[in-house]
């Protein structure tokens, strides 16, 4: 029998698989009048063609601003969506102009999406199959997260806790790397999930400001 790792800060035990369901005490129990919820995830990528080969580079970008007036709409409905960002998208500074403030108010947050090809470092062949993060050996799959992870950090002050594979792509090696303690994951974020739960707190290194935002040196 393959041993069970205990649970995130509850202490439950944990799945010995990714694919294992929740053991029943690790299950979420609302009360009666919670009512019904949901989680708003926007997959925010860079604008490419699905019908052609794979490139790291010749994709678009124009559309992040307009992520400020969606944010708005989104906003008007007291809806706080997930954007999962993937690098193109974290390493444009678009993106700050138009989430940083609504993240650091708490109004949004920011998650991860891994698309490999247009995500450094680039060691692998562009192939479909390799398009899919898990089926690339762990070593480069982890240093993709860190660098995502990295550029996210900075672009919005604090890391991501929330993870979507690009592509579904999870592998067998990827519960371990986001649970290693120098991995994307940790040490506050527990979650691998296509449907990401509500993350964490706002980040303490981000000060909002009259008219925008800003980040602590901390």
């Amino acid at each position: 029998m393959p041993s069970r790792r205990a649970g995130a800060e509850q202490g439950h035990q944990a799945p010995a698989r990714i694919t294992a369901p929740p053991l029943p005490e690790a299950r979420v129990r609302f009360a009666p009048d919670f009512g019904q919820r949901f989680i708003v995830t926007v997959d925010t990528e860079e604008e490419f063609d699905w019908a052609k080969p794979f490139e790291r580079t010749g994709h678009g970008l124009g559309h992040v601003p307009r992520l400020a007036k969606f944010q708005q709409f989104c906003e008007s409905f007291g809806v706080a969506p997930v954007y999962l960002i993937d690098y193109p998208i974290a390493s444009d500074p678009a993106v700050t102009d138009a989430l940083g403030a609504a993240v650091c108010a708490g109004r949004a947050e920011i998650g991860i999406q891994l698309h490999p090809w247009v995500n450094p470092p680039h060691r692998e062949d562009l192939t479909v199959y390799n398009s899919f993060a898990g089926n690339l050996p762990p070593a480069l799959e982890r240093a993709k997260l860190v660098k995502l992870r990295d550029t996210i950090a900075t672009a919005f002050g604090d890391a991501p806790r929330i993870y979507r594979a690009g592509r579904y792509g999870v592998g067998p090696a990827t519960a371990q790397i986001l649970a290693d303690p120098a991995s994307p994951s940790t040490p506050r974020c527990a979650a691998i999930s296509t449907i990401p739960a509500r993350a964490a707190p706002i980040s303490p290194n981000c000060r909002c400001i009259p008219g925008g935002w800003t980040r602590s040196a901390a």
